[in-house]
């Protein structure tokens, strides 16, 4: 997967938190529906090209954590995230901290908030994981380093 900005902006949410988390994505440009790796893909399809063993790429669907609880509730529990009603919303927040390369020690709470007609409780917690990536990047390292990968 390219990682230049306009591609990564053009990604569907669940996706984007896909990326963060650590999958390795492609996007499948088939001309007609088939079966990958187990995988049924369609054009526009994104999967995770998993590692690599004596048969081939282990591949599955990119989990939907923007719809689905079953998906996202791990990474939750995992990124210690908290999830709570605020005013006609929801607000989603974690603790990082993290060593910078200058041995400069970093703790905080980063927050996301939305409103009830434009996010639902997901939507809040997949955009607070994508800003915690976006956030880890800036400061030089990955998501996957507060998650202990």
């Amino acid at each position: 997967m390219s990682n230049d900005h306009e591609s990564y902006v053009e990604m569907p949410l669940h996706v984007k938190v896909a990326a963060a988390v650590g999958f390795s994505l492609i996007t499948a440009r088939t001309e007609r529906p088939m079966t990958l790796g187990g995988c049924k893909v369609t054009v526009g399809t994104y999967i995770d090209l998993g590692p690599c063993n004596a048969w081939g790429h282990s591949v599955r669907h990119v989990p939907h954590y923007d719809i689905s609880w079953s998906d996202t509730g791990p990474l939750i529990e995992r990124l210690k995230i908290s999830l709570e009603p605020w005013a006609n919303g929801w607000t989603a927040a974690a603790p990082y901290e993290f060593q910078s390369p200058k041995d400069h020690q970093e703790r905080g709470i980063l927050r996301w908030t939305g409103s009830c007609r434009e996010h639902t409780a997901l939507i809040v917690v997949c955009n607070l994981i994508v800003n915690m990536d976006l956030y880890r990047r800036e400061k030089g390292g990955r998501l996957t380093d507060w998650m202990g990968r």
